[in-house]
């Protein structure tokens, strides 16, 4: 069964911030309509050449030059799906949304039954805010795909970030009927839960995953911030220390037990959390590729770190 793989974390992001941003996506529209010119054997050869040389260079975190290579080979063959897929990837790992649907719209253009790419171009469009275009995209993947779990996920997401709730969790009741082993479902599940304020939904489905994988640090994780959230302070803690051991740069769960500990009364344990999420933030992402800084810096704010930093300040005057 296809499974549609895509970059990002298991456990869904956030809801995009805009909603349909329509302006940001005329490349997507025009791109469907661009004539097509046909290569010549010589240039075909070439453009492939190019091709797996930028397939290389991103593997080794070269993403520069592999756009590079993927410009040239497109520049040669405007026919080659594929690079167009591939380069649309790439730029959405390198958060140039826009220039990621109009490419992935381009491969759709040459081949409207490529599937993958439609599902990709709907992850892409939930990413800029045309959650409309969005659950179009997946609803035509479903309606090709019917028994495919990971599409309702999609579309979850998608109705999610549209502030349809119900029709996200109805995406997700159907992709579990499908699947009751999937885990991506599980775990999209618990955020819209989260977000109707139903902690024991959610900590229920962190609890399957941890079924399903008892060495899961991020199911530990998200137990513990639904139990912080429900007011179970000391269970939050125990999860967030399972998860910690099993996975000591889980930063999110330094600055999270320090909330909880901070509201047990156990003000040197909280800064002493907070001060180690804030050290282990700057030597990870030192640690980091271009895309993954990226990723990073989008979890790791500046808004949050100065917000964390006036936590530990605030807290050390509460103990002098």
């Amino acid at each position: 069964m296809r499974k549609f793989m895509f970059p990002g974390d298991r456990q869904m992001a956030e809801p995009a911030a805009s909603a349909h941003n329509h302006a940001e996506l005329s490349r997507d529209r025009v791109a469907e309509s661009a004539p097509v010119i046909v290569p010549g054997p010589d240039a075909v050869e070439k453009s492939r050449a190019y091709f797996q040389q930028g397939i290389q260079r991103e593997a080794q975190g070269e993403f520069k030059g592999a756009l590079a290579d993927y410009d040239h080979a497109l520049s040669l063959d405007p026919t080659f799906a594929a690079a167009y897929v591939k380069r649309a990837a790439l730029r959405y790992e390198l958060r140039d949304l826009p220039g990621a649907v109009g490419d992935i719209s381009k491969a759709l253009h040459l081949n409207p039954q490529d599937i993958d790419a439609r599902c990709l171009r709907g992850v892409m469009r939930t990413a800029v805010g045309d959650t409309l275009g969005a659950i179009e995209d997946f609803s035509e993947v479903i309606r090709q795909v019917p028994d495919n779990p990971a599409a309702y996920c999609f579309r979850a997401d998608a109705r999610l970030t549209d502030g349809d709730e119900s029709g996200a969790l109805a995406d997700l009741n159907t992709a579990l009927s499908i699947d009751p082993g999937f885990a991506d479902a599980y775990a999209h599940r618990y955020q819209v839960r989260r977000k109707q304020r139903d902690f024991d939904g959610a900590i229920t489905d962190q609890t399957t995953l941890l079924k399903m994988n008892p060495q899961d640090a991020g199911a530990f994780y998200h137990r513990g911030l639904a139990r912080l959230e429900k007011g179970d302070i000391d269970t939050a803690i125990i999860d967030f220390n399972s998860a910690l051991r099993k996975d000591g740069d889980l930063l999110l769960a330094y600055r999270d037990r320090g909330s909880a500990r901070a509201r047990q009364g156990d003000l040197e344990g909280a800064i002493n959390d907070w001060t180690r999420y804030l050290s282990r933030v700057d030597r990870l992402r030192a640690q980091l590729n271009e895309a993954q800084v990226i990723e990073f810096d989008r979890t790791h704010t500046d808004v949050m770190l100065a917000r964390v930093r006036s936590w530990v300040e605030n807290t050390r005057k509460r103990l002098s």
